[in-house]
């Protein structure tokens, strides 16, 4: 059964263009210091393939499970490639404290 690691994407990385898939007009779990908020899937020896946001495109949804610290903010145009780096980044963390 995997776990789940929390990472943020700052909005500035979010926003800009990349190519691939993208999420238009949805609204976000957002930190206001640490950007948007997405989960990955941690297996033993791997992690998920893709990066999970923290989305919906009705208010109210993501209203309704914001955490503590965080608010609800409608992005435009999220480009979603740009959440790889800091997912890789929060797996070798979280493998890091693992071993620790």
């Amino acid at each position: 059964m995997p776990r789940h690691i929390d990472f943020h994407v700052p909005l500035d990385l979010l926003t800009t263009p990349r190519s691939g898939e993208c999420v238009v007009d949805s609204w976000w779990m957002v930190h206001p210091e640490h950007g948007a908020l997405f989960v990955a899937d941690v297996w033993e020896t791997s992690m998920s393939r893709a990066p999970i946001p923290r989305t919906n495109y009705d208010e109210r949804i993501v209203k309704r499970f914001l955490q503590k610290g965080y608010e609800a903010r409608q992005i435009k145009v999220a480009f979603m490639s740009q959440a790889y780096g800091p997912m890789k980044t929060a797996y070798d963390a979280y493998k890091a404290n693992k071993s620790a």
